[in-house]
């Protein structure tokens, strides 16, 4: 018998397959194992050949020594899935798996950087329902906590970062997952994971207000409560209420709409950056169109065509995470690692990190150093030291 792979780590494996949405059984084909053999490895009963595991680390788009790592802890915070019914729990899963991979991302990256201060204040706990009018309370303090004014919030992902969330934009392994949220497991800093296939800016938006939601007002949620249908229902409408208010706060917008029609909503679509589906749930939400008028403009928003793409779509903005890109170029760019040393210290592939760290996709060819950043300013005057934290400054805010 031949020996197999020292120090193979099949939970590894299993991190990695599920990462990437795909059956034992499918892996196995692909690999040209059964799926017998397949199960051997992820449970630590066989060990593969060397040639195996390099198809398996090809195949899964994963560098070899990933499968070396020790077995990750299993985090018992709960994920936050927009879209949760239509996903499946493969996706779901495959959606965890990389949610982790950016934690070790922030990991690496805070060796040597100090993003800023998670302030996002605990305004409910999510294990009672709230009201209309809590939510409209706190949407409205949270604002006057990241000290905005009441009017359109020029770019929501720069808001997050700023108040100490990790953003990230990429492909989902399913298109039933519109945006994930969760708190890493190093440090507790919370997360966002928004879709890169998003076909409308303005909705990504409410993606990201809907997950900050979940930061503000669902800190105390369980798994057990998302795991129940009733709960999961009552804890996404009031995610979807505070994005809502968060986004179209209640007197200005009034004041905006005064002709509450689509047409209406349409012209001041640039200027708030909310999808007029939104203002109508809104206009509806604050008593501003009756629930008769409501239900004929909704008919006439798909009369249109406009459920599928909304007339200014265009014009707003794609908003991208640049916090992770900046740590790293700060890192890169200052001679603490080169942009090969930290993919490797990941034991994931520089495809990966790219995308998980919206990374320009020349990075790994070509990284100037140094590199003069406003985001980012090193405490003092002497270079860098590995081991040296060098802080964020909390930009001013993103409110216009």
């Amino acid at each position: 018998m031949k020996p197999g792979t020292p120090g193979f780590n099949g939970a590894r494996l299993r991190e990695a397959r599920e990462a990437r949405g795909m059956t034992m059984l499918a892996l196995a084909g692909l690999v040209g194992v059964s799926r017998q053999a397949m199960s051997g490895y992820e449970h630590g009963q066989l060990s593969p050949q060397p040639d195996n595991v390099h198809r398996m680390a090809a195949i899964l788009d994963v560098p070899v020594p990933f499968f070396s790592l020790p077995a990750r802890e299993e985090s018992a915070t709960p994920t936050f899935f927009r879209s949760l019914v239509a996903a499946t729990k493969t996706s779901r899963i495959a959606a965890e798996r990389r949610l982790a991979w950016v934690g070790d991302i922030v990991a690496e990256l805070e060796e040597f950087v100090a993003f800023p201060d998670v302030a996002v204040p605990e305004l409910a706990d999510g294990r009672v329902p709230l009201g209309m009018a809590e939510v409209e309370d706190a949407a409205t303090e949270l604002r006057r906590a990241w000290m905005l004014a009441d009017g359109p919030i020029h770019d929501v992902v720069a808001l997050a970062e700023s108040n100490g969330a990790i953003v990230t934009r990429a492909e989902a392994e399913s298109s039933a997952i519109d945006a994930f949220s969760a708190r890493l497991m190093t440090g507790s800093r919370p997360c966002i994971f928004l879709g890169a296939e998003k076909g409308s800016a303005a909705r990504s938006r409410f993606d990201a207000s809907h997950e900050i939601g979940h930061m503000a007002i669902h800190r105390r949620v369980t798994r057990s409560q998302l795991n129940t249908p009733t709960e999961l229902k009552r804890i996404e409408s009031e995610a979807n209420a505070f994005a809502s208010a968060f986004l179209l706060p209640a007197a200005m917008f009034a004041e905006d709409l005064y002709v509450p029609t689509l047409d209406g909503m349409r012209a001041i679509k640039p200027k708030w950056r909310v999808s007029i589906a939104a203002m109508l749930h809104r206009a509806s939400a604050l008593d501003m169109v009756s629930e008769s008028h409501a239900r004929q403009m909704w008919i006439s928003l798909s009369r249109r065509g406009w459920r599928r793409l909304e007339p200014g779509d265009e014009t707003v903005p794609l908003e991208q995470p640049t916090a992770m890109a900046h740590a790293f170029e700060l890192v890169v760019g200052s001679g603490l690692r080169t942009a090969g040393q930290f993919v490797d210290r990941l034991s994931l592939s520089q495809a990966e990190v790219q995308r998980l760290a919206s990374l320009p996709e020349t990075v790994f060819d070509h990284m100037p150093t140094p590199v003069r950043l406003r985001e980012v300013t090193l405490r003092s005057a002497t270079p860098a030291r590995p081991g040296q934290v060098v802080p964020f400054p909390k930009p001013d805010p993103v409110g216009d």
